[in-house]
C-alpha cells in the first residue's frame, strides 16, 4: 500500500503541469496496475517534442502498426462492415464494389464520429493508412488495455480540462501532419447521446489544424444499430475533403453535413424497428433512451463523467431554450399576475434539463 501511494505521488508530480487532479488520471476510481506502470513512461506524451524526436517516434510506431492493424478486429466487440457508398446513395443493395477513395500523398486527418466504445478501433481499422490518435480520454489511456494499444499505435495525449494541454496537443498534431503522419480526430468531443442530432456540433480544432497544415479531412462514419450480440458496425469511408478558403462556420457545417448524411442513410437501411419493439414494457420513448444510455455508459471501461457531462461543443452565440426562460423563472418579485408565468418557466427549464441527455449521462 505504501509503495502504491508513493508511486501515485510520483505520477501526479510528474504530470503536475497538465493534470488538475487525480480524477483526471483515474476518473474517481482506484488506479489500475496499468496506470502505475505507464504513468511515468507516458508522461512526455503531453509535451512538445523536437522534430527529430517526433520523426523517431513515427518510425518506431510504423514498425508496430501492422501488428495493431491485424489484431484490431479480434478485440472489437462487433464485426465491422465497410459500406458500398453507391448502394447507399441509390437506396438499393448492389453487388458492384465501391471504387474506394483516392488519398493524397500528403498526410490527412481521419475524422470519425463518436458514439460507442469501439469507434476508435473501428476508425483505425477502416483507415487506409496508419494514423496517430488525438486521445482525450486520459483515464482510459492509462488504465485499460485499449489505452495501451492506442499508445503502441501512436497517440497524442490531451487533457481537455487544461488549456495549456489543449494548446500543446494542437501544436503536436500540426507537427505530426507536417512530418507526414496521418492524424485521427473525433471532433464531436464526446459520445453522441442525444436522440435528436445525428452528429453533434463539431469542435473547431479540426478546422484550425487543417487550415494550419493544409491537410485534407477524410470522413469515417459509423452506425451501430444496437448493442446486442451479433450486431455489426456499419462504416462509410468517404472522399477526402478540402476546406481551404472556407470560414470556420462554413467548414464545420460542411463536415457535419457529410457525416450526418451518411449516418442517416445507414440508419434508414439498418435501423429497422417499430415503436412497439422499442418501447416494449416502458412507458415512453424517453425511458427507452435512458435505458439505452445506461447500457452504453456501462460499456466504457473508465468513464470520465466530468468530461462527458460538459465537453460537447456549445458555442456561446447559440441561444439555448433554457436560457430564454431563465429570466422569467428567476423573477424575484412574484405576484398574482405573474406567478403562472414564473411557474411555467420553471417547468420548461426542468423539462429542458430532463431532455438534455447529452449532459445527463
Amino acid at each position: 500500500m505504501e509503495i502504491t501511494k508513493y508511486r501515485l505521488q510520483q505520477i501526479l508530480e510528474a504530470h503536475k503541469d497538465v493534470i488538475t487532479s487525480s480524477s483526471d488520471l483515474f476518473a474517481d476510481q482506484p488506479p489500475s496496475f496499468l496506470s502505475l506502470v505507464l504513468g511515468m513512461r507516458y508522461r512526455n506524451w503531453f509535451d512538445i517534442i523536437s522534430d527529430e524526436k517526433c520523426i523517431q517516434t513515427i518510425a518506431m510506431r510504423r514498425k508496430t502498426y501492422p501488428i495493431i492493424k491485424a489484431l484490431l478486429p479480434h478485440f472489437m466487440a462487433y464485426k465491422q462492415v465497410i459500406e458500398n457508398r453507391e448502394s447507399l446513395r441509390m437506396g438499393i443493395f448492389s453487388s458492384r464494389p465501391d471504387p474506394g477513395i483516392s488519398l493524397p500523398d500528403e498526410a490527412v486527418i481521419w475524422m470519425g464520429n463518436h458514439g460507442f466504445k469501439d469507434d476508435t478501433a473501428a476508425t483505425l481499422s477502416a483507415a487506409y493508412r496508419q494514423c496517430f490518435i488525438l486521445f482525450g480520454s486520459i483515464p482510459q489511456f492509462y488504465n485499460t488495455f485499449d489505452g495501451l494499444a492506442a499508445g503502441i499505435n501512436g497517440s497524442i495525449m490531451v487533457n481537455r480540462k487544461s488549456k495549456s494541454s489543449t494548446k500543446t496537443a494542437v501544436q503536436r498534431a500540426s507537427q505530426l501532419l507536417r512530418l507526414g503522419m496521418d492524424l485521427m480526430m473525433f471532433p464531436e468531443g464526446v459520445w453522441n447521446k442525444t436522440p435528436n442530432q445525428l452528429i453533434l456540433p463539431l469542435w473547431p480544432g479540426i478546422y484550425r489544424i487543417s487550415q494550419e497544415t493544409g491537410a485534407k479531412i477524410v470522413p469515417v462514419i459509423h452506425y451501430l444499430p444496437s448493442h446486442d450480440p451479433g450486431s455489426y458496425i456499419h462504416t462509410v469511408v468517404d472522399d477526402p475533403v478540402s476546406i481551404d478558403g472556407m470560414s470556420e462556420q462554413e467548414a464545420l457545417m460542411r463536415l457535419r453535413d457529410i457525416m450526418a448524411g451518411w449516418y442517416f442513410l445507414m440508419m434508414e437501411r439498418y435501423g429497422r424497428a417499430t415503436r412497439d419493439e422499442l418501447v416494449e414494457e416502458t412507458t415512453d420513448s424517453c425511458s427507452v433512451w435512458e435505458h439505452h444510455l445506461r447500457k452504453l455508459v456501462e460499456t466504457a471501461d473508465r468513464y470520465d463523467c466530468e468530461i462527458e457531462l460538459k465537453a460537447d461543443y456549445r458555442p456561446r452565440n447559440i441561444l439555448r431554450p433554457e436560457s430564454v426562460w431563465k429570466p422569467i423563472a428567476n423573477i424575484e418579485h412574484v405576484t398574482t399576475k405573474n406567478v403562472k408565468h414564473v411557474l411555467h418557466a420553471k417547468e420548461l427549464i426542468e423539462q429542458c434539463h430532463q431532455n438534455d441527455f447529452q449532459r445527463r449521462f
